[in-house]
């Protein structure tokens, strides 16, 4: 359940009601920090210690991270005492946390218990990734959401009333000033005068200029303290004794929280008063707070907490020490994000650390900002590390360094740059005996060797270095040599690549390095893609799929999202490409996953060329400046071909011009033969291939000697139906045209039938179909307004019979809809039908079909 709204709207206030009324039932709540850096799961942390028992695997650092989200779906699985967990203010959730969240509502069918999540939904924006985790989650059946509204008028003249106010102009403006927001209302409220308070802020600090000094001091000493605040916290601090905590509750500022502690009524009325602090009393307070810490917890202490508390003191060398600290837990729990934040707080505060201590530093920092995909700024620290290795450390340090800044490039599609790295690495690591590095650096320069077209040099620079990954026993090295192996054979169009890529993913599995798995899957996929290989392509994307939901891997999604999209296009399934090519081509970064955004725009500009109705070069001109200087056959070649296509279609830019130059050359020299085979076709078209190449895939060579209809059978057998209307509409036979022009119909490639139409013409031929109506080409899944009637009545939970009453039509008529309907969504039944329809935002409204009598 999520229960969302701004701040004030009272979603804590109607979840705490819930629980206090619910009989039977063991509440535990756990809330997300407003730290600068907030702890990894500590929503977790907080409801273990309300749990009666606690799994030791929830509990435990040593266990793996899905072994501990297992362990919480357990606890609300009980088959004992029904459990609702609540986590709040997931809008300030740790990575670990919303990963958390994923899992767990990912598998919520058949579990006895709830999990409530509040959040603060005018706070995401755009690129927040709670949003994601809400949007994979709201997916499922067991999952619902709720959407506070502002207090109405009626609501407002009814506390005004009771308030012994309640004129119009008070009403007025109580309604201009809160705009319902029930938080904000209260305060106004409260005060004695009736006028308004002009801010909330106003009103807090109003209640709290109310208390006498000794509990003022108490409220302020709560106000640093994020969530809650420890009774001794509190006594240690500032001296308290229950007079004074009863002041600051019967005042209204503080409630009790659980045993031993106090929070603030709202989060708003906390930041009122922190905001009103002198700066030297907040300083004097937070460093008071990290040293007590500290005492009382030793080597336990929660480390994030305590350089939150440091860092608002000003104090540099205890910031340094426990952010350090913090990053390296949440690097153990899986939080990359919050340990990349907190080796950034430590870099902030690095002053007066030795040069070989600030390049450690600066090489964790790196780690994981490429383990969150944030490359550019690993790429920064990459370089001020390497400035300091090649000053004052060995060649080993050195070494590993330029190896992560040739990845780092690599991963960013700036594939010439790597050279100098790679180059440099070899020859430090020449000064030491043989080791990983080397390994890692020869299968580097393997893939290199690859994208430059040199794939037995690569095969050569793979081959110096397996008996040393062997001697070498490590897992992560083997997979390096098997991969960089696999990739080279795939650019010679080797058969045996799969199995390397097999190789590859099993020795990942067999030592539990799910993203080694999932980054195997992925590069098999591309491969097979590569080959039209859907059915082997598609088992990749299943199991990166598989692992992306089970390990919560996510980092592959948008790539995976995109060659997907390829692979609907090429099936035909061209609605369903359309819809996700633009859920990546609409994400806010495109240099974070480049691949991923190049197989997408490439993907659109194929889709608009092919219909005729849109401009294709908008998408491929914006792949074209990311895949430029790439290098990579495997980017560049479907590029070309796109770009290729679309000039022939459009007749706006000279098909022979998009054939030449550097891009086309990169093509030819990867010996892929289905790249040279493709590229081949369009130098035939364009009139300047001069022979037809020896080492072309099969279904090109047959296209380029003639031999028409073999090769449309080819296709056929893949599963390309818009290539077997291509090949077909480059034949003399009428019946050939014909059937041509009925795929492309079919498909909705407007320019492509248009040019058959044309051919028909010039042959004196009659009765040439006019082509799909108008509605059906402008329908976002394809369906003809008939079908459209027919999916709205099946979204209602209508039967066929009374389908058939409403639009007076035959039972039979609209069977025969609903089946096209089914096809056109790609689902098995009516009710994914209606599930998929409301998802894609074919039909309004949010609720399930209901079940046809």
């Amino acid at each position: 359940m999520f229960v969302r709204g701004e701040a004030g709207i009272g979603k804590t206030a109607l979840v705490q009601r819930f629980c206090s009324e619910v009989v039977g039932a063991q509440v535990v709540i756990g809330a997300c920090d407003p730290l600068d850096t907030p702890r990894p799961l500590a929503p977790i942390a907080d409801m273990v210690t309300q749990l009666a028992t606690a799994p030791t695997s929830l509990t435990s650092d040593d266990v793996a991270r899905h072994e501990r989200f297992r362990a919480f779906l357990e606890v609300l699985s009980s088959s004992h005492t029904p459990v609702i967990a609540v986590v709040e203010d997931a809008h300030w959730a740790d990575e670990a946390t919303l990963d958390l969240l994923r899992f767990v509502g990912r598998r919520l069918g058949g579990v006895g218990g709830l999990l409530v999540v509040t959040y603060r939904d005018d706070e995401l924006p755009a690129g927040h990734p709670l949003r994601a985790v809400v949007g994979d989650v709201i997916r499922e059946t067991t999952t619902i959401a709720i959407d506070l509204p502002p207090l109405s008028r009626e609501a407002m003249a009814q506390l005004l009333t009771e308030a012994g106010r309640g004129t119009p102009d008070e009403l007025a403006e109580l309604q201009r000033l809160t705009a319902g927001n029930p938080f904000f209302v209260t305060e106004a409220l409260t005060q004695a005068a009736k006028a308004v308070p002009l801010t909330v802020r106003d009103a807090v600090l109003a209640r709290a200029g109310r208390l006498a000094p000794s509990a003022r001091r108490v409220l302020d000493a709560a106000a640093v303290l994020p969530t809650r605040a420890e009774v001794w916290l509190l006594e240690e601090l500032v001296g308290v004794d229950d007079a004074h905590l009863d002041a600051c509750v019967d005042a209204g500022m503080l409630r009790p929280d659980r045993p031993g502690t106090v929070a603030f009524r709202h989060e708003l009325a906390r930041q009122a008063v922190i905001a009103s602090l002198p700066p030297a009393r907040a300083r004097t307070l937070h460093l008071g707070v990290a040293e007590l810490l500290v005492e009382r917890h030793g080597p336990q202490v929660d480390a994030a907490r305590v350089a939150h508390h440091a860092a608002a003191a000003g104090e540099v060398e205890l910031t340094r020490t426990y952010a350090v600290q913090a990053a390296e837990r949440a690097t153990t729990l899986g939080a990359y994000r919050e340990a990349m934040a907190h080796y950034d707080q430590a870099l902030r505060v690095a002053d007066g650390l030795g040069d070989v201590e600030l390049a450690d530093l600066l090489r964790a920092f790196s780690q994981s900002a490429s383990m969150v995909g944030r490359e550019e700024a690993a790429l920064e620290a990459i370089h001020r590390e390497l400035a300091l290795r090649r000053a004052h450390d060995g060649p080993r340090a050195l070494g590993d360094a330029l190896i992560r800044h040739a990845t780092a490039l690599l991963r960013l599609g700036r594939n010439p740059e790597i050279d100098e790295p790679i180059a440099e690495a070899r020859e430090v690591l020449e000064q030491l005996p043989p080791g990983p590095e080397l390994v890692h650096v020869s299968t580097l320069a393997a893939t290199r060797a690859s994208l430059l077209g040199d794939h037995e040099l690569a095969l050569r620079l793979v081959e110096e270095v397996v008996s040393l990954a062997d001697e070498l026993g490590s897992p992560d090295l083997a997979i390096d040599v098997a991969r960089a192996r696999a990739a080279a054979e795939v650019r010679l169009g080797h058969i045996g690549f799969k199995d390397g890529f097999r190789r590859s993913i099993a020795i990942a599995t067999e030592a539990g390095l799910d993203r080694e798995a999932a980054q195997g899957w992925v590069m098999f996929a591309t491969a097979a893609t590569a080959e039209r290989d859907h059915p082997a392509a598609a088992e990749a994307l299943d199991e990166v799929s598989y692992l992306a939901v089970d390990r919560d891997l996510d980092f592959h999604r948008e790539y995976v999202t995109a060659l997907r999209a390829r692979l609907h296009l090429e099936q035909g399934d061209w609605p369903r490409a359309a819809e996700q090519a633009n859920q990546v081509a609409e994400a806010d970064d495109p240099t974070r996953q480049p691949h991923a955004h190049i197989v997408a725009q490439t993907v659109l500009g194929r889709l608009a060329a092919r219909r005729g109705d849109a401009d294709p070069w908008e998408h491929l001109d914006h792949a074209w400046h990311l895949a430029a200087g790439t290098g990579e056959p495997m980017m560049v070649w479907p590029l070309v071909a796109a770009r290729a296509e679309a000039a022939w279609l459009g007749g706006a830019r000279s098909l022979a011009d998009e054939l030449h130059g550097d891009a086309a050359a990169v093509v030819d020299a990867s010996r892929h033969p289905w790249a040279r085979g493709e590229i081949a076709l369009w130098r035939w078209r364009a009139g300047i291939l001069r022979d037809v190449p020896d080492d072309v895939a099969a279904p090109f060579a047959l296209h380029l000697t003639g031999r028409i209809r073999e090769a449309a059978e080819r296709w056929e057998e893949l599963g390309c139906p818009y290539e077997v209307a291509d090949v077909l509409s480059d034949g003399d036979e009428t019946s050939d045209l014909r059937r041509a022009l009925d795929i492309f119909d079919e498909l909705g490639a407007g320019a492509a039938a248009n040019r058959v139409r044309r051919r028909l013409r010039e042959r004196g031929e009659r009765d040439i179909p006019r082509g799909p109506r108008p509605g059906t080409v402008a329908h976002p899944a394809g369906l003809t307004p008939r079908q459209a009637e027919v999916l709205a009545h099946l979204c209602d939970g209508r039967t066929d019979a009374q389908i058939a009453d409403r639009l007076h039509i035959s039972r039979k008529t609209v069977s025969h809809h609903v089946s096209a309907v089914l096809a056109k969504l790609a689902v098995d039944n009516r009710t994914e039908a209606a599930r998929e329809a409301r998802r894609r935002g074919l039909v309004p409204g949010d609720a399930e079909p209901s079940a046809p009598t």
